[in-house]
């Protein structure tokens, strides 16, 4: 028993804060992904391992986007607002595929772009 209280994990602080920040970090995208691939089969959509591996890759570049922003401003609580925002980030990348960016680049700059018809 003495020999397991003299191992103790207090001579490395380093790596304990290290692990509680992204391990929250983790556990927050995680909490989120759940979210997306809980509403994914209540929805009946076909899951594949490409689609699991986009969907995650999208969650967690927007977790940690919205992490660093919840760093930044200390108001933010980093628990509501990364699940959150990775529970939306699929959402969020489809809205900007939506946008005609020629036509908003071309209005810009004032210039006139060639209609594809």
């Amino acid at each position: 028993m003495n020999l397991l209280q003299e191992k103790r994990m207090d001579k490395n602080p380093e790596i304990i804060s290290l692990v509680a920040k992204y391990g929250a970090l983790f556990a927050y995208i995680a909490i989120g992904l759940a979210g997306i691939f809980g509403l994914d089969i209540v929805a009946g959509k076909k899951i594949s391992i490409w689609y699991i591996t986009g969907t995650s890759c999208m969650a967690i570049c927007a977790g940690w986007l919205a992490w660093r922003w919840c760093m930044a401003h200390p108001t933010l609580d980093p628990g509501i607002t990364v699940p959150v925002v990775t529970l939306c980030s699929r959402d969020f990348l489809i809205i900007l595929r939506m946008i005609n960016w020629k036509g908003v680049l071309g209005r810009i700059f004032r210039i006139e772009t060639k209609s594809e018809e």
